[in-house]
């Protein structure tokens, strides 16, 4: 176990860039592989971690933390034992290169509830291979990341891999809350879903008063089951949306299971904004692209939604339509639909609802 409560630390391994385990292997502890508390400038290069009893690493009120060129397999046994554990990382923060496997519930769970400055803290997880759950029966997600309480948080998951078996639920799990800001990209990764629990791929919840900013871009979704990206807009959250350039293979295998491509919805009385651009789906079992405002007979909120540029062959199940629109109770949709090939499975290929 390597524990560091104080000051700040640095391994390096042999320089190669690869995850060869030149700075180090931690393996088979009962406890926490790596613990750091109230460090900074904290940087481990090419150190690996194995068959840990707790967590791979758990990161409390840390700033400026580095974690390159690594593995960490076989991490925890228990329920809320993750492979990477983080509460509350601040600064400027990094993880490159790292393969994650065997995970006991979470491969990267980061949860900020404060903030330590006025500065925006940033974490960037680039590179990253997310392998398979245990059948412990704690398995979630490749990545949950949380923006709690005050918090300001910036999260970038970048040329990352998640390849989930049957005990994992979805690659990437975001939710921001209370008055908190977050500001998520999810770029060029791709999602092999086939074995999943859940859908393997993406959702984002945005809840209470916080504001977000998400752009889902760029990324290849392949065999996806349920709905393959979700973007929920909450209570009296605010949210910018952008999902665009993604291949979404939906692989829909079951009549009576919902299906869609893409999930937009705004519940309550918040404000959500969605720009839906130049995607493209195979084998949806409903919709290719749902957007709805709802929630409540006395609701305010509002969702305004542009729809451009995107191609979808025909649901496989449903009689239903390539794009659906609706707006339930009393809220509000505002849409712009321009550019679209939509085939429905049916007579309609667009529902203004």
């Amino acid at each position: 176990m390597l524990a560091n409560t104080t000051g700040s630390f640095t391994v390096t391994g042999d320089g190669s860039g690869a995850q060869n385990g030149s700075g180090g292997t931690i393996q088979n502890t009962t406890d926490d592989g790596i613990s750091l508390t109230n460090a900074s400038n904290i940087s481990l290069t090419q150190l690996n971690i194995g068959n840990t009893g707790v967590h791979g690493m758990d990161v409390n009120s840390v700033t400026n933390f580095t974690y390159q060129d690594a593995t960490s397999i076989g991490s925890g046994d228990g329920d809320d034992e993750n492979s990477i554990h983080i509460r509350n990382l601040f600064g400027t923060s990094l993880i490159e290169d790292v393969r994650l496997d065997d995970i006991n519930e979470f491969g990267i769970d980061i949860r900020n509830t404060t903030t330590d400055d006025a500065i925006t803290d940033t974490l960037t997880i680039r590179r990253v291979s997310v392998e398979d759950h245990t059948g412990a029966g704690f398995g979630e997600s490749g990545i949950l990341a949380e923006s709690q309480g005050f918090s300001d948080l910036t999260l970038n998951v970048e040329d990352s891999t998640f390849t989930l078996n049957n005990n994992g639920i979805l690659g990437v799990l975001v939710n921001s809350l209370d008055t908190s800001v977050l500001d998520l990209t999810i770029d060029n990764s791709t999602f092999n879903a086939v074995n999943a629990l859940g859908s393997g791929a993406i959702q984002v919840v945005n809840e209470a008063n916080s504001n977000a900013t998400v752009a889902v871009t760029n990324n290849d979704i392949n065999e996806s089951e349920f709905i393959s990206i979700v973007v929920n807009n909450d209570d009296n959250a605010i949210s910018a949306v952008t999902i665009s350039g993604n291949d979404i293979d939906a692989d829909a295998t079951a009549a009576g299971v919902t299906d869609f491509g893409i999930q937009v919805r705004q519940d309550e009385d918040g404000a959500m904004t969605v720009l839906i651009d130049d995607n493209t789906f195979v084998d949806t079992g409903d919709v290719a692209i749902f957007g709805q405002a709802r929630d409540t007979s006395v609701a305010t909120g509002t969702l305004n939604i542009t729809v451009t540029n995107n191609v979808n062959g025909a649901p496989i199940f449903s009689p239903g339509p390539g794009l659906v629109i609706r707006s339930d109770d009393t809220n509000t949709v505002n849409a712009s639909v321009t550019g679209n090939n939509f085939t429905g499975n049916g007579v309609q290929d667009i529902v203004l609802r």
